[in-house]
């Protein structure tokens, strides 16, 4: 456990710089962490919303060919209350993928071509487009940009992200809205239509594989 947390405090600080850019782009993938154990608190940028956002990645994924999928839980902290469910993925071959949702009573959706959210590489102001089960998504990658989060002081950088449905209100995918990734720790700042304004890091937990 020692280990563990000496890792979290070097990675914390000086682990968040991800690759650097090249002729053919970032190495997206780096930037949305799934090794180990993993949870996330999150606090609303709008001072007047007190409830906290956990966010827990499911231990084991689902193998879907050659694809790791983690399912992500998305709830109110205190009392806890689940809110949505994501499966992502996220590799050298695919990017990052978004693979089904689930907003609590409510069915489940599950892609059947999933949601291109990354390439495995991209550069600013590239974007890509996923038609599947009736919905036209585009993501696209808005910017490499200083990321700040309420869990540590230093600006970490970040991947920015845009995911539209055409709609982007309410009534889209829990995914639909803005992304922060940074590399090590996965998302540092994220906004979607359900909410007021940005949901800000404000602790990050992390274990190693036990395996």
């Amino acid at each position: 456990m020692r280990i563990a947390s000496l890792l979290i405090a070097a990675l914390s600080l000086t682990g968040c710089t991800g690759s650097s850019f090249g002729y053919s782009g970032y190495n997206t993938h780096d930037y949305f962490a799934v090794d180990g154990s993993r949870s996330w608190k999150y606090v609303q940028d709008d001072n007047s919303v007190e409830w906290r956002l956990e966010v827990e990645k499911s231990a084991t994924p689902i193998v879907v060919g050659n694809t790791e999928v983690y399912n992500f839980d998305y709830g109110i902290l205190d009392p806890a209350e689940l809110l949505y469910s994501i499966e992502w993925s996220t590799d050298s071959v695919d990017g990052i993928q978004i693979h089904s949702f689930a907003v609590e009573g409510g069915d489940a959706v599950t892609f059947s071509t999933p949601v291109q959210v990354s390439d495995p590489q991209m550069a600013p102001g590239e974007s890509v487009e996923t038609e599947t089960d009736g919905y036209v998504f585009t993501s696209s990658f808005a910017s490499a940009e200083t990321c700040p989060n309420d869990w540590v002081t230093t600006d970490w950088n970040c991947l920015h992200f845009t995911i539209s449905d055409g709609t982007d209100d309410a009534s889209s995918p829990p995914f639909v809205g803005d992304w922060w990734f940074a590399a090590d720790w996965g998302t540092s700042r994220f906004n979607v239509p359900a909410h007021s304004s940005d949901w800000v890091l404000s602790e990050a937990n992390w274990e190693p594989d036990t395996q």
